[in-house]
C-alpha cells in the first residue's frame, strides 16, 4: 500500500520537472522525426497563415493550433511522455532508490489509516519486488514518431496501468502545452514572411 502513497509524494517533484526534463531528454544533435515533421510543416505553411491573418500573433496561432495542430500536439506529447519516462527511471530504474526509501521507514499514520489486504498483512505477497519494477519500468520508451509510449510486451508488463496513468496525469496537469521551442520557430517564421 505504500507505493501509491509514494507516487503521490513524487507528483508534485514530476510537475516541477517536467518542462525541464522535456527540453533536456534528447540531445541537442538527435532531433526525433516527430520534431522535424513537425518543423517542416511549420516551415510549409507559415505563408498561408501569415496570408489570411490580422497579424503575428493571430498568425501564429492560427499556424500552430490549425494548419499545424497535429504535429504540434505529436511533439508535446513526445516531451511530456519522454520527461515522464525519465522521471520514472529515475525513481525506479534499478529499484534501489525506492528501496532505499522505502527500507527504513516506520509505519505512518497514513499508512496506518489504510485498509490491511485480504490475508490481514499490510503488504500483500504478490506485489512486485522493486527491482521488478525497475526492469518493467526499463522496458518503457517513447516512439519517436508519434510520442506514443511504447511498452515491451505490454501484457505481462504490471506496470502498464501506472504508466499509462502517470503519462494521461500529466497531460491533464500541463494541459496543450505548445513547445517552446516550436513558439520561438514560429516567431520567427511569422515575423520573416510578414517582411
Amino acid at each position: 500500500m505504500r507505493l501509491p502513497l509514494i507516487l503521490a509524494a513524487f507528483a508534485p517533484i514530476l510537475a516541477m520537472a517536467t518542462p525541464c526534463l522535456a527540453q533536456s531528454a534528447a540531445p541537442a544533435a538527435a532531433r526525433p522525426p516527430v520534431l522535424v515533421r513537425a518543423e517542416t510543416c511549420l516551415r510549409d505553411k507559415v505563408a498561408d497563415a501569415v496570408r489570411v491573418s490580422t497579424g503575428a500573433a493571430d498568425a501564429a496561432d492560427f499556424l500552430m493550433g490549425y494548419l499545424c495542430a497535429g504535429p504540434v500536439a505529436a511533439v508535446a506529447n513526445y516531451e511530456r511522455n519522454t520527461a515522464s519516462v525519465v522521471a520514472m527511471k529515475g525513481m525506479f530504474g534499478d529499484g534501489s532508490v525506492m528501496q532505499a526509501i522505502m527500507s527504513g521507514e516506520e509505519e505512518s499514520h497514513a499508512d496506518a489509516a489504510l485498509p490491511a489486504d485480504a490475508d490481514g498483512s499490510e503488504e500483500s505477497q504478490d506485489r512486485p519486488a522493486l527491482p521488478e519494477m525497475g526492469k518493467w519500468i526499463n522496458s518503457v520508451s517513447v516512439d519517436e514518431n508519434t510520442g506514443d509510449l511504447l511498452i515491451a510486451d505490454e501484457s505481462a508488463n504490471p506496470m502498464v496501468a501506472m504508466i499509462r496513468a502517470q503519462s494521461g496525469s500529466m497531460g491533464q496537469m500541463f494541459g496543450e502545452q505548445r513547445p517552446t521551442g516550436l513558439r520561438e520557430l514560429v516567431g520567427r517564421l511569422v515575423l520573416d514572411a510578414r517582411r
